[in-house]
Formats: structure tokens, C-alpha cells, sequence
């Protein structure tokens, strides 16, 4: 108190002291006073120092983070398409801090389904730390961990798995096998395992990831809970829910203890604790479990933030496994509309809703309501996977989450007489996939075919990439649609 009487708010000193003690409560959990604290600093630093200081430009990176901690994500990202390019003018593309915001950037772009942004952000700031730090370095390998959730995002499970092994291999080399960083790999590649269903790979892991961290950090560190809860969720794949429940229990009564009962990372252990209740038939301690969660996802981080939602939406599973239909459909009907404005309408997680909503309506006989989402569903899953530069891998991936949602769709669709509607969802979706992994064979296999061959087949090629073309350029949804037919009538020729 002495010194900062002595010392103006605006002293060098004063806002590192504020900057650690925003820092500090972004620890505990408490987004919304950091933020607060955050905001000052920048405040003052701008009035002090100009817009292009370093030193204004890291204080709005710092209120950036903050919005992507509160899931206010078309904010942050706003803010760090700001901080990036103030730091590529005022410091050069290879300093840190320039890095760091660009890691930020390809972070938010991929919560907002920016997936083929967020790959190249990814991929720049993985090859800069290469060029800048080398392989060794743990900046280096917290990049290609990165760029393995963003092919985990895109459905890309191969090429995630090798960046996982290789970034685990250099964590080994240089850092040994119980280090923090080691054992962060190594629950990275278990999640690997788990999404290309080595479940049982995974378990192994995991279960040696978790006895590691008690023997180096103890019981109550919190990457100990961390790997804790992974382990529990990696048990529910396996069906051991006995196991997962009694494993979750204990981790959510550490994380109360030593975190307490608002903590973020409480929170998230609470969510799963409510999913192995599920598991194990407990449907009625799940929901009170869920309830719970959601007031205090509330009070922590507001209504609108992605995992209040994300609490909501298990609650409406819950609710139909409860056979409460009606409240189900009130809820997922309240979720799709908060999703929308949050997110927008062709989020990945926008998408999952409206699929939802849809089998609501099914299970409540309302086939006409229903059927009324195909539109938007259909809209937005092309929009997906017609975002500019992905690769026919990346396409197929995409994809591959929403063709269900295709097939349910045209199903509801000739249960509503609207045959021609039916046959146009179907034939959208029938024919893609064969289409653009026949590009990709193509493409590899043209060195090793007969010059005619080869010429059919690079004809059938520029067809595909001119019709692609148009789709890109399309300016309505229904003139995509119209294109896509066109190209999906190739495939008998």
C-alpha cells in the first residue's frame, strides 16, 4: 500500500504488480476479475504509451486470452486479428510475442469452426518455433500438440496421432519420462487412441500417465486430477462405468478440496461425473448433478458461454433419458437459439443442435416441425465443408460427422410427401465422398496409369475442379445444392 501511494497508477511497476494479480485470479478460475483488472491495464498503458507500444499491444493480447477463457469467442477473436497484425507491423512475424498471438488466433478460430484457419495458423506458428527455437524446445512441441487438435477438429485422427507420437518422442528425448510436459504428451496421445477407438490403448496409458503423476506430483496436484478424470472418461468408452464413476467421484471431492466448488476445472470434472451418473442408470443424480453445474456455470461465466450451453444440452440428454420429452424439446429449442446467436448458424456445435431438435420432434410425433430443420442443417453443413482450401481429406472428414444428419433428414422429408425434397438430400449426399476420394486417387496414382487413362482421368479431374470452383463462388445455398448434383452426376461416367 505504501508503494503504490508513492508510485502513480500509471508506474511501470504498479501494473506488473496488477498484471500478476489478474494473472492470478485467471489461475483460481476467475475470468471475469481478470478481465476487469486487464481492461485498467490497457486502459492506462494506451493513454500512456500510444495504441502501438509492445507494451499496450501484450495488454489487449491479455484481454484477447481472457474472452477466449469466458467463451466470449467473436470478441476475442476480433481483438487477436487486432493484436497479430499491430505485431507483425511493430515487432516482425518471428518474434514471440507475434507467435503467441497467432497461437491464440488459430485457438479461437477453431472453437468458432474455423478449422482450415486454424490449421494454417497452426501450421505457420509450428514451422516459425522450428525455424526460430528448433525441434527441441517446449514451445516447439506445444505447437505441434496444437496442430494435432486441430486435426482431431477436422476428423483428421492419422495425421493427429503421428504429430502426437512425434511430440512425445522429443518430450522423452529432452525432458524425460516424468515431466510435466511428457506426461501432457502422453494424455494427448491417448486421446489419439480413444478417437480412433484403441480404446483399450488408451486405458493402458492413461492408467500409467495417472500412477506417474501420483509418484511425481502427488495425489491432489492438479494435473493428477486432470489424468483422474481422463481416465474416467476413457473407462465410460470401455463400458467399465463402475469403475469411471467411482474414479470420477474421488476427483471431483479433490477438486472441491483443494480448487473449490466454482474452479473451472471443478466444473468440467462435474460435467463428467453427471455422464458416468448416466452411464450407470443413475439418471435422477445426473440430472441433480447437471442442475447444479448449470447454476454455476452461470454465476462463473455467464448464460451465453459455451459451456453453460454445453451444460444445457446435457441436460436436455438426461431429460430424454428420462423420458421427459417435452422438457427436452423446451430446452434444445432454448439452446439452439442461444447457439445461433453465440456461435451462428453453421457452427459444428449450431449443426448438432439443430440435428438434435430434429429427433426431438421425431420422438414427440411432430414429423412436420421436424423436417422444417433440414434447411438449415443441409445449409450449414455445406458451408462447412466448402470452406475455402480444404483438401478432399479434410472434406471427406467434415463430412463424415454430418452424413446421419443428411440421411435423417431426407427420411423425414418423404415422411412429409416432400419426395423431391428427399431425393435431393439424399443424392447430396450419397455420391461426395466417392467423388473426392476418387480425386485423391486420382492425383496419386496419374504417374502410374496409361497416358489415355491418364487423360480421362485428368479430364474427369478438371471437370470436378471447375464444377468446385463454381460451387466456391456459388451466391446462394440452392444454387450450391444445384452444383453439387451436377458434380455428384459424374460419378456414373
Amino acid at each position: 500500500e505504501t508503494r503504490s501511494r508513492q508510485l502513480p497508477d500509471s508506474h511501470d511497476d504498479i501494473l506488473l504488480t496488477k498484471s500478476r494479480i489478474a494473472s492470478n485470479y485467471g489461475l483460481l478460475g476467475n475470468y471475469q476479475e481478470a478481465l476487469k483488472i486487464n481492461e485498467e491495464i490497457y486502459l492506462t498503458r494506451k493513454k500512456t504509451l500510444g495504441d502501438k507500444d509492445p507494451k499496450t499491444i501484450q495488454a489487449l493480447h491479455n484481454i484477447g486470452t481472457n474472452y477466449l477463457r469466458l467463451g466470449k469467442l467473436k470478441e476475442g477473436l476480433e481483438i487477436e486479428i487486432k493484436v497479430t497484425e499491430l505485431n507483425k507491423e511493430i515487432l516482425g512475424i518471428k518474434n514471440k510475442s507475434t507467435i503467441n498471438s497467432m497461437a491464440v488466433l488459430a485457438t479461437l478460430n477453431d472453437k468458432l469452426g474455423n478449422y482450415e484457419k486454424s490449421v494454417k495458423l497452426r501450421e505457420e506458428v509450428l514451422s516459425l518455433r522450428q525455424e526460430i527455437f528448433g525441434e527441441s524446445n517446449p514451445a516447439t512441441h506445444t505447437a505441434m500438440g496444437d496442430l494435432a487438435q486441430s486435426y482431431t477438429s477436422l476428423g483428421r485422427y492419422a495425421d493427429a496421432l503421428l504429430l502426437n507420437e512425434k511430440t512425445l518422442k522429443l518430450r522423452l528425448e529432452t525432458l524425460g519420462p516424468s515431466h510435466l510436459y511428457t506426461l501432457t504428451s502422453k494424455g494427448n496421445l491417448a486421446i489419439s487412441y480413444t478417437n480412433l477407438g484403441r480404446y483399450n490403448e488408451s486405458a493402458n496409458l492413461s492408467e500409467q500417465i495417472l500412477s506417474q503423476s501420483i509418484d511425481s506430483f502427488g495425489v491432489t496436484h492438479p494435473f493428477t486430477l486432470n489424468a483422474m478424470s481422463n481416465l474416467a472418461a476413457v473407462y465410460q468408452h470401455q463400458n467399465r462405468n463402475k469403475e469411471s464413476l467411482e474414479l470420477i467421484k474421488k476427483a471431483y471431492e479433490l477438486r472441491v478440496e483443494t480448487l473449490g466448488a466454482k474452479h473451472n476445472q471443478t466444473l468440467e470434472t462435474m460435467a463428467i461425473l453427471a455422464t458416468a451418473y448416466n452411464r450407470n442408470g443413475a439418471n435422477e443424480k445426473a440430472l441433480e448433478t447437471q442442475n447444479d453445474l448449470l447454476k454455476l456455470r452461470i454465476e462463473v461465466l455467464g448464460e451465453k458461454n459455451p459451456l453453460t450451453i454445453q451444460t444445457m444440452s446435457g441436460i436436455a440428454n438426461t431429460l430424454g433419458l428420462l423420458g421427459r420429452t417435452n422438457e427436452q424439446l423446451e430446452l434444445r429449442k432454448k439452446v439452439y437459439a442461444i447457439r445461433r446467436e453465440v456461435l451462428g448458424d453453421t457452427h459444428p456445435n449450431t449443426l448438432q443442435i439443430i440435428d438434435q431438435l430434429s429427433r426431438t420432434y421425431q420422438k414427440a410425433n411432430d414429423i412436420p416441425m421436424a423436417a422444417s430443420l433440414s434447411s438449415a442443417y443441409i445449409n450449414g453443413a455445406e458451408l462447412q465443408r466448402q470452406q475455402s482450401g480444404l483438401s478432399s481429406e479434410n472434406k471427406q472428414s467434415i463430412f463424415s460427422k454430418y452424413v446421419n444428419g443428411y440421411r435423417n433428414f431426407s427420411y423425414l422429408q418423404a415422411e412429409s410427401n416432400h419426395i423431391d425434397e428427399a431425393f435431393k438430400i439424399s443424392e447430396l449426399s450419397k455420391a461426395r465422398t466417392l467423388l473426392e476420394s476418387m480425386a485423391s486417387q486420382i492425383a496419386n496414382r496419374s504417374s502410374t496409369v496409361p497416358p489415355s487413362e491418364r487423360k480421362k482421368l485428368e479430364q474427369y479431374t478438371n471437370q470436378i475442379d471447375a464444377l468446385s470452383q463454381l460451387i466456391e463462388k456459388a451466391n446462394t445455398p440452392e444454387e450450391k445444392r444445384n452444383l453439387e448434383l451436377n458434380k455428384n452426376n459424374l460419378v456414373p461416367e
